[in-house]
């Protein structure tokens, strides 16, 4: 799972927990931390704790219920090319998204992301009350299809 706000990925949790609920599986919710150019990449502007405490708080929160859900930073210049050199070959990603129509970056990180191989998940964070709702960008059989290795293209 890719953090993409406190909102959208509150979404993402709660999807991926309902969905999975009966699959032995965990959550790894990464975060690649943009640090601006003014600043050395292991010195940015928010303390690296901060951050670290930040993930923490929203991945225990239980959103996802009962699965095992596991916090990783990156700091670093680039996110996108970031997640394409941390994530494992072939992963199953959930981005979360929220916001108007046009914000299309989650998007536009979801289709790089499947193009190099990665299983790709997309929820949409329907309310301003993060817990009450999330959308699926496509159905629950593409979630399980992804799942089990059934590919389906965005």
């Amino acid at each position: 799972m890719i953090y993409t706000g406190n909102r959208a990925t509150l979404a993402a949790l709660k999807a991926a927990g309902n969905l999975t609920r009966d699959l032995d599986v965990s959550i790894s919710l990464v975060a690649a931390h943009q640090v601006p150019i003014s600043f050395p990449v292991d010195r940015p502007p928010v303390a690296r704790s901060f951050l670290q405490e930040r993930l923490r708080d929203l991945a225990g929160c239980g959103a996802q219920g009962p699965l095992p859900t596991t916090v990783k930073l990156y700091l670093c210049r680039d996110r996108r090319s970031t997640l394409q050199k941390v994530l494992d070959p072939q992963s199953l990603v959930v981005i979360g998204y929220a916001g108007p129509w046009w914000r299309r970056e989650e998007k536009i990180l979801a289709r790089a992301l499947a193009r190099d191989g990665h299983r790709v998940i997309l929820i949409e964070s329907r309310h301003r009350d993060s817990n009450a709702g999330y959308r699926i960008s496509r159905d629950r059989h593409t979630f399980l299809h992804s799942l089990l290795g059934l590919h389906q293209g965005l």
